[in-house]
């Protein structure tokens, strides 16, 4: 396969209920000039392999990569409808919900291909019209719009279940913080204040925002190399996109091998003056290659599409002992895909 197509390489992972055996995974991009056309992509190659389409925690874990890409996953945010105390959020307060799909092999949690697709059209008939519908003045999708007035975050966040039923993982950010949102990359959401998610200082800046490397200079007066040994990721929005603590401290440890300039790309639309934190909305995640893409949490909806389908399900491996021919499984795409997207597979 081409050197970019092979990104995905989980290590062995541990929870405290059971052990998750995640082999490596074989990735395929995806590309398309729309999100939902190359959601589509992703979602037939999963259905054909049993596979599934890579979350930002996935894609991170062999960042950065030299092509960009967008994530299985989401940045949905509203105010409280109701108490939830089991996210730590008030009635009335603003909040951000950082949604991972994962190995079930659907794409998307409530950014589906036939929502974001829905957004884009409704933008587009209501060109001429005052009060456009589908996408919002930041390009992320109204989840009013399409989901027709149905509150269906709140249902997410409080039912622990998605608009197609199925059961998805809800996670207060102090659960993530105490390692207890699931490592096998099944789908789940976790929950924090959009106050919090607005401490996060975007833009292209030092990785030294990021870490406790500042306190630890200043504290302890340690060197340079002691104190990036010891330095630990408290950014919130690294730690919710890396899926963890311990997978955010890895991020922060390739980027400062990685990236000689010391600045990392941090991006999130949170504190722009046209954000109304007040709108129910979604976004789609992206991961640049360079040091001033980073992370992608303000891009708009109406960008092109580059995922990554994983070409095999650990769950089929674990019962199969085989991995599926990737010549069957191209021959039965080959309606679907590019030629491009072909030949870069094989």
């Amino acid at each position: 396969m081409a050197e970019d197509t092979v990104i995905l390489r989980p290590e062995v992972l541990r929870q405290e209920v059971k052990q998750v055996v995640v082999p490596q995974v074989t990735g395929i991009p995806f590309y398309a000039d729309t999100i939902p056309e190359a959601q589509r992509l992703a979602l037939a190659y999963n259905q054909e392999t049993g596979g599934f389409t890579a979350p930002m925690p996935l894609l991170l874990v062999n960042f950065p990569h030299s092509e960009w890409y967008t994530a299985n996953s989401e940045d949905l945010s509203g105010v409280a409808n109701y108490d939830m105390p089991h996210l730590n959020i008030r009635k009335g307060e603003a909040f951000v919900a950082t949604a991972h799909g994962g190995t079930d092999g659907k794409v998307g949690i409530l950014l589906t291909p036939d929502k974001t697709e829905l957004a884009l059209q409704l933008w587009k008939e209501t060109e001429e019209n005052k009060q456009r519908k589908g996408l919002n003045a930041m390009h992320a999708a109204v989840l009013d719009d399409i989901y027709y007035g149905k509150d269906v975050l709140s249902v997410l966040l409080n039912e622990r279940r998605a608009p197609d039923n199925r059961a998805i993982g809800i996670y207060s950010y102090e659960q993530m913080l105490a390692g207890e949102t699931p490592k096998d990359f099944s789908p789940y959401v976790v929950v924090r204040p959009l106050a919090l998610a607005r401490q996060t200082i975007y833009g292209y800046e030092s990785i030294d925002r990021l870490t406790n490397i500042a306190e630890l200079v200043e504290r302890d007066g340690l060197s340079d190399e002691e104190s990036f040994e010891q330095e630990r990721v408290t950014d919130s929005q690294v730690i919710v996109y890396a899926g963890g603590v311990a997978e955010g401290n890895k991020v922060i440890r390739s980027a400062r091998y990685k990236f000689t300039s010391g600045k990392l790309g941090v991006w999130h639309p949170f504190n722009v003056d046209t954000f109304n934190p007040e709108q129910s909305q979604g976004r789609l995640l992206f991961l640049g290659k360079y040091d001033d893409s980073g992370f992608g949490g303000d891009d708009l909806l109406d960008n092109d599409g580059h995922f990554v389908g994983g070409s095999i399900a650990p769950e089929a491996l674990r019962e199969n002992g085989a991995s599926p021919d990737i010549e069957d499984v191209l021959g039965r795409l080959t309606h679907l895909l590019a030629p491009a997207v072909i030949d870069q597979a094989r």
